[in-house]
């Protein structure tokens, strides 16, 4: 089987035989969500995120006085304009 990974501004093809076990794993499709709401569904995400409390509860439950933020490099096609202004 034949893959293409994104890698940099272009891909990378790789081969896993034939024998291996393989499964692709897709994101499931938004319901309700409209291409607009971004800003605001990424806002809400960071208010209410799943499996963890909000950002905000755990500075406050350690009493940080400062914090880090760590992005990925530019080769990632993370939409940051959108993530960290709700910051």
């Amino acid at each position: 089987m034949n893959y293409a990974l994104a890698y940099g501004k272009g891909f990378l093809n790789i081969e896993i035989p034939d024998n291996c076990s393989t499964d692709q794993i897709l994101p499931r499709d938004s319901e309700g969500e409209k291409p607009g709401d971004s800003t605001q569904i990424i806002a809400q995400a960071l208010k209410n995120p799943i499996g963890t409390p909000a950002l905000k509860d755990i500075i406050e439950q350690k009493k940080a006085r400062n914090a880090v933020i760590i992005v990925n490099d530019i080769t990632r096609p993370t939409p940051y304009q959108l993530i960290l202004p709700p910051l």
